[in-house]
């Protein structure tokens, strides 16, 4: 298995499609960057935070590839 860290706006968006796709075995949703450790979800779409959205794909590089 690999792990890659994707950004691209809403992660629910992102997580909804790459589950669909064969070789993806899990996505985890999260953030990225800014100085608030934990910060919630509401904080985060307010923009202030310094944060974007990102999900964590664990895949099977002999099934579909980076």
């Amino acid at each position: 298995m690999e792990t890659a860290i994707l950004g691209g706006g809403c992660f629910w968006c992102i997580e909804a499609i790459l589950l669909n796709l064969k070789g993806v075995h899990k996505v985890t949703p999260g953030y990225a960057g800014g100085p608030t450790q934990n910060p919630t979800y509401k904080e985060v779409k307010t923009g202030t935070t310094g944060h974007i959205e990102v999900v964590q794909v664990i895949f099977d590089p002999k099934i579909i590839s980076y």
